[in-house]
Formats: C-alpha cells, sequence, structure tokens
C-alpha cells in the first residue's frame, strides 16, 4: 500500500498529461484496499448475497452506519477518477477509438462493475439504517447518497454513449429519480444493476483437450464394419471437407459457449434477485415480528384489562336485560339515523338553495348600502349645524373651567411634561371617536381636548418665563405657538367633519422636547454648581486624613520605645524615623498645592464650575493622597508589631510617592509657569520623593541587619548549616512564587484603578 502511496504522489507532480489521472487510480486502489482490509468478508469482486450484506454489520447498528460511510468514501474514489478522465478527454484528438482515448478510458471498466455493487450496498444498507434510526440522524448520509446518486447516473450515461464500451461490458442504467429512503416500501421496487461482460474466446487448444475427436475413422466407422474382417476400407477422405466440417465444429462450439455464458449470467441475475427478493421478505418478517410483539402487548393488556373488569363486576341477569334493550335501542337508533340521514340530505339543499339566495340578497344590500351613503353624503349640512353649536358652548365652558383651575398652581417642568402626555392621548382618542355615531362621545372627547391644550400652553408660557436663557424662552413661545394654531385649524376643520390630528401630534412632540433638553441642560448646571463644593470637602479630608497618618505615626514610635529593646527596638525607630520624614513631606506638599489652588481659582465656584473636569481630576488626585497615607501608617503599624513583612511598608511609601505626583500633575495643569507658589510645590514633590527613597533604603537596610541578626552560622554543625541552607532555598522559591502571583494581582488592581 505504501508503494501505491509513493507511486501516486509521485505522478501527481506532473500537473499535465497522464499525472494526475495516475494519481487518482492510485488512490482509488489504495481505497479499495483499505475496505477489503477492514470487511476481509467481502470478496474482490463486491458480489455478496443479502444474507452476508447483513452479516457485516455483526447486529450492530453502528459497525452498519460506519459501514455506510466507508461505501461513500470508496464511491467518491471511483466518481473522482472518471470526472478526471472524462475531462481530461479530448473529443476532437483522443476519442474512445483511438489509443490515447482507450488508455484512458480502460480503467473505467473496473469503476463501471464496484460502482454499480456499491450503489446496490448503499441503497440495502440505507434502508435498513432508517428502520433502526431516526432520519434526522441520517441526514448526512442521504445528502451524500443524492449527490453520488447524481453523479453515477451521469457516469453511466456518458458510457454508454462511447463505442469503446459497447464491445467490452453492457453498461447498467439507474432510474431517472433516487429512491425515497424515508419510506420503506420503496425497497420493493429497488432493481440492482448488473453488468455484463462478454464471454472471453477460449482458446483451440484447450477446446480441443475436452471435446471427442468426431472427425476420426475409428468413431465413424459403422457397425457392419465391425463384424466383418474382411469388408473394404472407408475411402479417404478430401482434406478440403475436413477443414470445413473443423470450422463448422469451432462455429458450434463457439456458439455453444456463447450460450453458456449467457446462461451462467442469466442464472446470476435470477439468484441476485432471489437475494434481492430474500432480504426484503426478511425485512417484511422483522417488521412483521415487531408488529406482531406490539400486537401481543396490546393484547396481554386488554386481557388484563377485561380479567381485572370481570373480577369487578360481575354480570348478572340484569346486565344481560339492560344488553338486550341496549341492543333494542341500537337497532331503533339506526333506524332514526337512516331517517335523520333523508332530512339532513334535504336540508342540505335546502341550504344549498338559502345560500344562493342569501348571495344576491348581499349583493342587493350592498347596492342599497351604497345608495343610501352616497345620498347621507350629500346632506351633511343638518348634522355639523347642530354640532358645531354644542361643541362651541362646550368650547367656551371648559376654557372658563380651565382658567379658573390653573390659577392656583405653580408653573414646573414636570406639570407640562404630564398636561403634554394627556393632550396626547385625547387627540388619539378623537380620531377613534370620530368614526362612531355617538355625539355624546364626541363632544366629551373635544371639551376634553380644548381643556388639555388650553392648560399645555399655559404651562409652557410659565416654563419660557421662568428660563435663565432668553433664547430658550423664546423657542419654547415658538413651539407653543405652533401648537396652538395647528389646535384651532384642528377644530377649523372638525367643524365641517375632517379630523387629521396629525400636524398637531408632531407640533406637540416637538414642543416636549424642547422642554425636556432645557430641563436636561439646568440639571447639568446644578451639578456643576456642586463641584467647587466637593473640591473643598475633599482637599479638607485630605488634610485630616495626613494629620491622623501623622499623629498615629508618632503614637507607634511611643509605642515602639516602651514595649521594644535590641536590633527590634533599632530597627522599628528607624523606619519610624523615615515614615515621620516622609509624612512631614507629605504635608508640606499638601499645603504647597493648597496654596497654588488658592493662587489659580481663590477656590471660586465659577471657576471650577468653568473647568469641572480638571476640578474633579484634582478631587480624584486629593483622595488618592488620602488613602495612600491612611495605607503608610497600617503598613508601618503591622510591620513593628510583626504581623507583616517590610517589604509591604516599602510598597505603601511609594503608593503615597505615587499619589502626591498625582496630586503635583493635577494642581500643575492650570497654574502658571512663572508661578513661585509653583516652584514651591515642585520643591515639596522633589522633598516627598527624597523621603520615600530614605523609607525604601531604610527598611532594605533594616531587613539586612534584621537577617544578618537572625542568621549567624559560625556555630552551626555540618549537617546544621545543609539543612539551613536547604530551609532558606526553600523560601527563596516561596518567595519567588508569591511575587510572580503578587505581580499579576498589582497589574489587575492598576487597570482596574486606570478605568475607574
Amino acid at each position: 500500500m505504501n508503494k501505491f502511496a509513493d507511486l501516486g504522489r509521485l505522478w501527481g507532480l506532473l500537473n499535465e498529461g497522464y499525472g494526475r489521472l495516475i494519481e487518482l487510480y492510485c488512490a482509488l486502489i489504495l481505497q479499495k484496499l483499505k475496505f477489503h482490509a477492514r470487511y476481509q468478508g467481502i470478496p474482490g469482486t463486491l458480489v455478496l448475497a443479502d444474507e452476508q450484506l447483513l452479516a457485516v454489520s455483526e447486529g450492530d447498528v453502528n459497525v452498519f452506519f460506519q459501514f455506510a460511510c466507508d461505501i461513500f468514501d470508496y464511491m467518491e474514489k471511483v466518481l473522482s477518477l472518471q470526472a478526471a478522465v472524462f475531462g481530461s478527454l479530448d473529443m476532437a484528438r483522443a476519442n474512445s477509438m483511438t489509443n490515447s482515448g482507450q488508455c484512458r478510458l480502460a480503467p473505467l471498466i473496473c469503476c463501471i462493475q464496484d460502482s454499480s455493487q456499491l450503489y446496490d450496498f448503499a441503497v440495502k444498507v440505507l434502508f435498513h439504517l432508517h428502520a433502526r434510526l431516526p432520519a434526522d440522524t441520517l441526514q448526512g448520509h442521504r445528502d451524500r447518497f443524492m449527490a453520488q446518486f447524481r453523479q453515477l447516473r451521469g457516469f453511466y450515461a456518458n458510457c454508454a454513449n462511447l463505442q469503446y464500451f459497447k464491445t467490452l461490458v453492457q453498461v447498467p442504467s439507474l432510474p431517472p429519480s433516487p429512491p425515497n429512503l424515508l419510506k420503506a416500501s420503496e425497497l420493493n421496487s429497488h432493481v440492482r444493476p448488473v453488468v455484463v461482460l462478454p464471454p472471453q474466446p477460449v482458446e483451440a487448444a484447450e477446446v480441443a483437450e475436452d471435446l471427442i475427436d468426431t472427425s476420426s475413422p475409428v468413431n465413424q466407422m459403422p457397425d457392419s464394419s465391425m463384424a466383418g474382417a474382411g469388408s473394404p476400407p472407408p475411402p479417404p477422405r478430401n482434406s478440403s471437407v475436413d477443414h470445413e466440417l473443423g470450422q463448422r465444429k469451432d462455429a458450434i462450439i463457439e456458439q455453444l459457449l456463447k450460450e453458456l455464458e449467457v446462461a451462467r449470467m442469466e442464472a446470476q441475475r435470477v439468484r441476485l434477485e432471489d437475494d434481492t427478493v430474500a432480504m426484503e421478505l426478511r425485512l417484511q418478517q422483522a417488521t412483521l415480528e415487531g408488529q406482531l410483539r406490539a400486537e401481543q402487548n396490546n393484547v396481554r393488556q386488554l386481557q388484563g384489562q377485561l380479567a381485572a373488569r370481570l373480577e369487578s363486576h360481575q354480570v348478572s341477569a340484569v346486565m344481560q336485560d339492560q344488553l338486550e334493550q341496549l341492543e333494542k335501542k341500537c337497532k331503533s337508533s339506526d333506524d332514526k339515523f337512516l331517517k335523520m340521514k333523508g332530512i339532513y340530505t334535504k336540508l342540505r339543499e335546502e341550504h344549498i338553495r338559502l345560500l344562493r339566495a342569501k348571495a344576491e340578497l348581499e349583493k342587493k344590500l350592498q347596492q342599497e348600502h351604497k345608495k343610501a351613503e352616497e345620498e347621507k353624503l350629500t346632506e351633511p349640512e343638518s348634522i355639523l349645524s347642530s354640532r358645531s353649536g354644542l361643541l362651541l358652548a362646550g368650547i367656551m365652558e371648559a376654557v372658563v373651567d380651565g382658567a379658573v383651575s390653573e390659577l392656583d398652581i405653580p408653573p414646573s417642568q414636570d406639570r407640562f411634561l404630564q398636561n403634554a402626555e394627556m393632550a396626547e392621548t385625547t387627540l388619539k382618542s378623537l380620531r377613534r371617536a370620530e368614526g362612531t355615531e355617538e355625539e355624546a362621545q364626541l363632544q366629551a372627547t373635544c371639551f376634553a381636548l380644548v381643556h388639555q391644550i388650553f392648560q399645555l400652553l399655559q404651562s409652557a408660557k410659565a416654563n419660557a418665563h421662568h428660563c435663565p436663557s432668553v433664547e430658550a424662552g423664546h423657542e419654547i413661545i415658538t413651539r407653543a405657538r405652533t401648537v396652538g394654531l395647528n389646535s384651532i385649524e384642528l377644530f377649523k376643520r372638525l367643524r365641517i367633519g375632517e379630523v387629521d390630528t396629525s400636524a398637531c401630534l408632531a407640533s406637540l412632540r416637538e414642543l416636549v422636547t424642547c422642554i425636556e433638553s432645557q430641563r436636561l441642560k439646568d440639571e447639568q448646571k446644578n451639578q456643576a454648581e456642586d463641584i467647587g463644593h466637593l473640591l473643598s470637602e475633599e482637599l479638607a479630608q485630605m488634610d485630616q486624613a495626613i494629620a491622623d497618618a501623622t499623629k498615629r505615626i508618632s503614637e507607634i514610635f511611643a509605642k515602639s520605645r516602651g514595649s521594644d529593646e535590641g536590633v527590634k527596638l533599632e530597627v522599628n525607630s528607624r523606619i519610624l524615623g523615615a515614615c515621620q520624614l516622609l509624612m512631614g513631606a507629605v504635608t508640606t506638599l499638601v499645603k504647597a498645592a493648597r496654596h497654588l489652588q488658592e493662587e489659580i481659582g481663590g477656590f471660586s465656584k465659577e471657576f471650577y464650575t468653568k473647568n469641572h473636569r480638571w476640578t474633579e481630576g484634582l478631587i480624584s488626585a486629593a483622595k488618592v493622597v488620602g488613602i495612600a497615607a491612611n495605607l503608610l501608617v497600617d503598613a508601618a503599624d503591622r510591620c513593628v508589631s510583626g504581623d507583616a513583612k517590610m517589604e509591604e511598608l516599602i510598597v505603601a511609601s511609594q503608593e503615597i510617592s505615587a499619589a502626591t505626583a498625582q496630586l503635583l500633575v493635577a494642581s500643575k495643569v492650570k497654574a502658571d509657569r512663572q508661578s513661585t507658589r509653583l516652584a514651591a510645590l515642585g520643591a515639596a514633590s522633589k522633598a516627598v520623593m527624597e523621603n520615600t527613597a530614605n523609607v525604601v533604603a531604610t527598611v532594605k537596610s533594616c531587613r539586612q541587619q534584621v537577617d544578618e541578626s537572625q542568621d549567624k552560622i559560625e556555630g552551626l554543625s555540618l549537617h546544621q548549616a545543609k539543612r539551613r541552607e536547604m530551609e532558606l532555598q526553600l523560601h527563596v522559591l516561596e518567595l519567588e512564587t508569591e511575587l510572580e502571583k503578587e505581580r499579576l494581582r498589582l497589574g489587575a488592581l492598576r487597570r482596574r484603578n486606570y478605568h475607574e
């Protein structure tokens, strides 16, 4: 198999000529070898009886499912080869009767033989799978089968049209449409495609060995010559007569061989048909056995139910009488049914006649209705005049009531939006009420609309007068005037019977949009005015946090002096002294930042409102400084008490340095570059950085001092020193792992703080 694969790859390097065809042919041979290696019970000719085909599955539907996939793969190789052969065959230069054409077409004879058997396998296997698996599971198999059916049918049609195949093989034909795999009865109409090869010529020498030489003088001697030895010998035969007899004998032999081959092929076809019928009968038998088992189960259930009923209900003579009475009633009911059937037939005919009459009456009614509508349209003046009088009276009353009720209501934007919503709802209901014939409903809707429009205009006027901007108030008045004019036009159209609320609704929505935008601007302005106050509070909280932190460090220092001694007292004193210096530098920086803010804006609300984005950055920086100061104090407290490592104090000092740097940057944005207070702020920032570096250096020095005091190895034995070395290596590995984890956590925390 490897040689075939190498040979295919070698010829596949040639893009022209026979290279591609040889590559596909080698791939087909490899697929065939793999197929027979996997299914060793299938012969090379692929001729199997139905029992042998069913035995391939070994009773497992999964094996049959995979068997179908292998059949499709085999068929795809065959179809790929034939497509490449016909694609490379140039009918103008190399037809089927030339040497080059026959060289290309010769392998297709084996493809025709294998594909016919593979098609028969595929049909039977798919019907068997559909009998045992759901149709959705086999959707992929059906799609592949349909595609290969169309290609295989075209392949057979192309081969049947070539003269080369007519003398070598009888090409089978497929039905116009593939079988319906979802219908089990389609298997009965399936016909196996049979490929018939002409008989091979028999060599004369082989025939002569199996035949009796009837031309011998001994065999043709009459019985009378055997009786007497003195009879004369037969006359000698002519050589031409012997030659003619030999040719006739050969012709008879050849004819007999052809008839024998035809009979053999017919017997094979009959056997294949018998196998197909037997397989179909077995499938039907399996189906019927399943149905029989189901019916037997149903019979058992019915027998159980009947036995339960017989046990629970004893049949008595009264029930027999009732049964006889029921039978009599059934007979009488049958008689009544026959009578009712006759009556129903008559009623049905009468119903049909009435339906026809009804259709004619409806047609006439429509005509009369159309005439009545035309007459109604010509005389609307009387109705409109009475309606207009009522509308005018109601409008005047509604206007007066609305004016009185609105005297004590203060103007507000929420009140306006409520009135606008009510007016929009009434306009929509007016459109629905116009199509009704109820006069009172239409009048009530009009009254409510007038009252609501009046309230809306009054509220809009009040909001326009309270606007801080003259342009915004003028725009509100313009929108309100448009609403009023559209409402007047709507009432004019109502007097002539027309209702068009689209213009009024559009102008009302524009007015609502204008009011809402003005309210949003007011809210933003109020929010901006609070920024200055918020900055003052945040700066005060920052000062208080720094003062508290400085006080706590002093308390921790005093506590350490009273409780510690030796190296620990020296280390704690150095660390707390460095922290006190750092907090003093931070306090100086905060005071310098406050003096610079007084120079920039003088804590003016107007200045902070105008530059609210910069103010928000300054507030954020102040918050971070206060938080960092508390972190430094907490770290110093835990470090002195032994609950934390000295590295935590380094991190806290770096955090407060970064926080003061943020405060410095936020303060320098609006400051004058030539300001002396800005220079003082820069000097304070440098002092903070120097003290931060001092804290870091002090912590590292103290850490080294503590380690030197703890790691005295002069008095250790060799075993103790080796054990101490292993413990230190383990501690180093633990610290490196913990350092990597903490770096990841630090990065995540910084990303989160950056987004916030």
